[in-house]
């Protein structure tokens, strides 16, 4: 009750099954926040862009799904170890050109890149991994996130990847 009167708040806890972030569909969101402060009155007037926190830390999945409506169509995803596996056919020079291969996530200033490592065409020959880059790299932009939450990890799971992002006040 002291914290309610107050607005100031020692911890807070926040999960959500889905979330948008821009044009982006998050699942699986867990977020902590440290040193939060909002007085009652913005509380009830919904007022919650007007919320602070001294510390905030959280994870979200960009799902496989989420991720490949940012490929050429038919290019599904899975996960591969610490890389992401991909698989299906990309357009070249007017033909359906099959391929597969494996692709890593970074961490960049504006969110999550996934850059292709290896790529294999149907025939069996290999190819150098700039050849088709373009259509199957990914920049996933993540600026639009709460509290001014920058993306600080990324890691391959069974269902996406799960960005993980921290901010200070």
């Amino acid at each position: 009750l002291t914290q309610v009167l107050t607005g100031d708040y020692r911890e807070v806890d926040v999960s959500a099954s889905r979330v948008a972030v821009g044009s982006i569909g998050l699942t699986q969101l867990h977020a902590r926040l440290d040193g939060v402060h909002a007085s009652l009155g913005q509380l009830l007037r919904g007022g919650i862009s007007a919320v602070t926190a001294d510390r905030a830390s959280g994870s979200a999945v960009i799902p496989y799904p989420e991720l490949a409506g940012w490929l050429p169509h038919g290019v599904r995803l899975s996960r591969a170890g610490q890389d992401v596996r991909f698989s299906g056919s990309v357009q070249v020079l007017g033909m359906r050109i099959p391929l597969s291969g494996t692709a890593s996530p970074s961490v960049t200033g504006d969110g999550i890149k996934v850059s292709p490592r290896s790529l294999t065409v149907a025939s069996g020959v290999t190819l150098p991994a700039g050849a088709v880059a373009s259509r199957i790299g990914v920049d996933i932009p993540l600026t639009a996130l709460p509290l001014h939450l920058r993306v600080a990890s990324v890691a391959v799971t069974g269902t996406g990847l799960r960005a993980g992002a921290t901010a200070r006040d």
